[in-house]
């Protein structure tokens, strides 16, 4: 069995860092978001904007919001085809700082 050189180690933990920044930053911004909805549901009570109802029932179904469509429909990424990513797991490693 071939050995591993502690520079292939090295590289493997550099891309495992940035893949975790990187959905650190992600969770960030869904964080930014969801607040956002949030006052706006306080300001506005039910007259809340179609974009951020919408945008709320993404983030209930589990997707993350990453774009619109022509027509002004949102496009939604599933978080799950990552495979053994939690992001809600790095949305609360972000808010425990």
């Amino acid at each position: 069995m071939r050995q591993v050189s502690d520079i292939e180690r090295l590289e493997g933990a550099a891309l495992e860092t940035e893949f975790y920044e990187f959905w650190d930053t992600v969770a960030g911004e869904i964080i930014d978001q969801l607040n956002s909805i949030a006052i706006s549901r306080f300001v506005l009570g039910q007259a809340v904007p179609k974009f951020f109802a919408d945008l709320f029932q993404i983030y209930r179904a589990g997707f993350y919001p990453c774009g619109l469509r022509e027509d002004g429909g949102m496009v939604a990424f599933d978080p799950k085809a990552l495979g053994g990513f939690d992001l809600v797991a790095a949305a609360r490693r972000r808010l425990s700082r």
